[in-house]
C-alpha cells in the first residue's frame, strides 16, 4: 500500500475541492481484502462517548387526555402578561363560543397575573395557586401560553 498526497493546491477531484493536502490510498489490486480486514478490526474497538443529550433532570408527566367536547364545560383563561393576551384571548373566546356555544369561558381578568421570572420556586407556588382557584372555579381546562 502506498499513500498519495494530493497532486498540488487546492487539487480539483472531479468538481470538488478539497484542502490541502488530503491523503490518499492507491491500493494494489491485490491484498485488498486483507486491507479492509485490518481496517474492520479497527474500527470495531468500543468507545465511551457522553451524550450531548444529557440525563434527564425532571420526571416526565404526560398531559392530561384531551376533552371530547367543550360543550357544557367550563375552561379558564390564564395569562402571564406577555405577547398581546388582552388582544388574543377576545379572539380565542369569540371563535370558541361561535364553535362550543354551551361552553363557559372564564376570563384571565379573573385570575391572578402570572408574570414569568427566573425563580422556579415562586412560579412552582404560582402554578399551584392558580390550579387551585381554576378547580374552585369549575374549570376541568385552561388555555395558557398562546401567543409568540
Amino acid at each position: 500500500m502506498k499513500l498519495l498526497p494530493h497532486q498540488g493546491e487546492g487539487w480539483d477531484g472531479g468538481g470538488v475541492q478539497f484542502p490541502n493536502p488530503i491523503p490518499t490510498l492507491a491500493l494494489p489490486l491485490k491484498g485488498r481484502e486483507q486491507y479492509f480486514e485490518t481496517v474492520e478490526a479497527v474500527t470495531m474497538e468500543k468507545l465511551n462517548a457522553v451524550s450531548p443529550a444529557g440525563l434527564e433532570a425532571v420526571e416526565v408527566k404526560l398531559s392530561a387526555p384531551r376533552l371530547d367536547d367543550l360543550n357544557g364545560k367550563t375552561v379558564g383563561e390564564i395569562w402571564n402578561g406577555v405577547f398581546k393576551g388582552d388582544a388574543t384571548f377576545p379572539v380565542i373566546r369569540k371563535l370558541l363560543k361561535a364553535r362550543y356555544p354551551r361552553l363557559n369561558l372564564i376570563p384571565y381578568t379573573e385570575f391572578p397575573h402570572l408574570p414569568g421570572n427566573d425563580h422556579p420556586k415562586e412560579q412552582r407556588e404560582r402554578a399551584r395557586h392558580v390550579a387551585t382557584l381554576a378547580k374552585e372555579k369549575g374549570c376541568v381546562a385552561v388555555i395558557s401560553g398562546n401567543g409568540a
